[in-house]
């Protein structure tokens, strides 16, 4: 048992505010072609048919003008607005270390304060073990332990020029989390408040609509999972059943926001290292369904997060030297579906093989996990490239375009504008015929190059709503040259 420590009455107060209110809280070849040019800011040129089309919904620095004044303002406007977008890295950044101390087991032994653990016990246990997880976190951090999710947190509170080791550094650091603690219940609060108002409107297009913007204010979060990934394997073989897609079809891919599991917001498990998943799985989806060919399958990952970036680059650099990449996929023993349980079991066996799995600690709760090693040529085949989607893009030569484009739970965190813009810069970037698909409803604007091609439900479980609609836009052909 650690000794317990003194706080200011200030950290204390916070802290019982936090507690007694927990229980709300829901808690194979290098990808860009070579004569593609470096991402590149759209031109007002690129970016006007969507402005013209949304002029009544413009928001403040474009609203109001008229053709020559907006063609002055966008470039200055985009760059501002990349430069915001990108800042709300830091919130997201900010959330994971949140949801570290709600249910990391690296750095302590204390309950995981999960949803199921604050609905059966009463505000003093919660607070109680709420104080000892903050107090093992800060050690972790003081002490320098605890991997790279740990070391996230410190880089949060140094970039706040919070330094354990100085005067009153710790009860700052304890202040800076309890506040983002506090942030986050009331995000989720307005969230749930903006869903139950769509839903009492009855109307299923306007909850659908509610839900495909709800994050376009919040900060950016990292992760991905498992989910995400099945979704996507159940969308592109039903496309493939439909006729939308053929097979032998796809050489070139895209992942949008690929994330890296540090610390994501339903499991919180970080008993393994931080892994990329989505791109490595949709590889693996790709080559079992025979939509791509082994040896000819390019990806492009694209990401605007430099961590995302750096580890995709970090593996790379490994897989050249002949190293796989090992991925830890752990299950809750009860509660998955069928499909999605055999999804699990069948996992990489298209870009792997089975390696040695890390055993969880007990206190991560009833897990079985699985680990897999993937090719090294399979990992070279993921090109990273630091690009925002809403307002960059490659210029492709016609013959090196994307075949498919992937973006879940990314284009969430946009308003209607920047999906539209979003949606017009993926168009270019398609080869004609091509598939894009998102678990976003889009706004198809006239003129726009993705049309509407269906959706496909993808279920997680028995329960209610645990499921994903994956929704299908194609590309249309590109119009006759003179």
């Amino acid at each position: 048992m650690k000794s317990a420590r003194a706080r200011p009455r200030a950290v204390t107060s916070h802290m019982s505010r936090i507690a007694l209110g927990l229980a709300a809280m829901t808690g194979l070849v290098f990808a860009i072609a070579s004569r593609a040019d470096p991402p590149a800011f759209v031109s007002y040129a690129d970016a006007r048919p969507v402005l013209t089309a949304m002029s009544t919904a413009l928001p403040e620095g474009l609203r109001g003008k008229d053709d020559a004044r907006l063609a002055a303002a966008w470039p200055g406007w985009a760059r501002e607005r990349d430069r915001v977008v990108r800042e709300r890295l830091v919130r997201g950044e900010a959330d994971s270390v949140v949801n570290l101390l709600f249910f990391g087991t690296s750095f302590t032994a204390a309950p995981r304060l999960t949803a199921a653990m604050m609905r059966a016990s009463d505000a003093k246990a919660v607070e109680a073990a709420l104080d000892r997880r903050l107090r093992d976190l800060l050690d972790a951090i003081a002490s320098g332990r605890g991997g790279e999710r740990v070391a996230l947190a410190r880089g949060l509170l140094e970039r706040e020029r919070i330094h354990l080791a100085a005067p009153q550094g710790r009860e700052r650091a304890a202040v800076w989390v309890l506040e983002n603690v506090a942030r986050v219940r009331r995000e989720q609060a307005a969230f749930e408040a903006e869903l139950e108002e769509a839903r009492r409107t009855g109307n299923a297009t306007e909850e659908l609509a509610a839900r495909s913007t709800l994050f376009r204010d919040r900060g950016i979060a990292l992760d991905t999972s498992l989910r995400a990934t099945y979704a996507v394997e159940e969308a592109v073989a039903d496309a493939l059943a439909r006729g939308l897609i053929a097979k032998g079809a796809v050489r070139r891919a895209a992942v949008i926001g690929p994330g890296l599991d540090y610390v994501d917001k339903a499991e919180g498990l970080d008993f393994y290292p931080p892994q990329s998943l989505q791109s490595l799985a949709l590889a693996d989806s790709l080559l079992r369904l025979g939509l791509a060919q082994k040896g000819a399958l390019q990806i492009t990952a694209f990401d605007i997060s430099p961590l995302v970036l750096d580890h995709l680059r970090r593996a790379r650099d490994r897989a050249t030297r002949g190293q796989g990449y090992v991925l830890q996929l752990p299950r809750a023993r009860d509660g998955w579906g069928a499909p999605f349980l055999s999804y699990w079991e069948r996992f990489g066996g298209s870009v792997g093989e089975e390696a040695e799995a890390i055993r969880p600690p007990a206190s991560a709760g009833p897990l079985a996990v699985r680990a897999l090693r993937v090719r090294p040529d399979v990992v070279k085949a993921v090109t990273p490239v630091d690009l925002n989607v809403v307002y960059q893009r490659l210029d492709l030569p016609e013959g090196e375009r994307f075949d498919l484009v992937v973006a879940t739970n990314i284009l969430v965190y946009y308003d209607t504008l920047e999906q539209c813009l979003a949606m017009a810069n993926v168009g270019r970037m398609m080869a004609p015929g091509g598939l894009f698909l998102t678990n976003n409803v889009l706004l198809e604007l006239p003129g726009s190059e993705l049309r509407s091609a269906g959706y496909r439900t993808v279920v997680f479980s028995d329960s209610p709503q645990d499921g994903e609609h994956v929704f299908f836009y194609r590309r249309v052909p590109d119009p006759p040259t003179r």
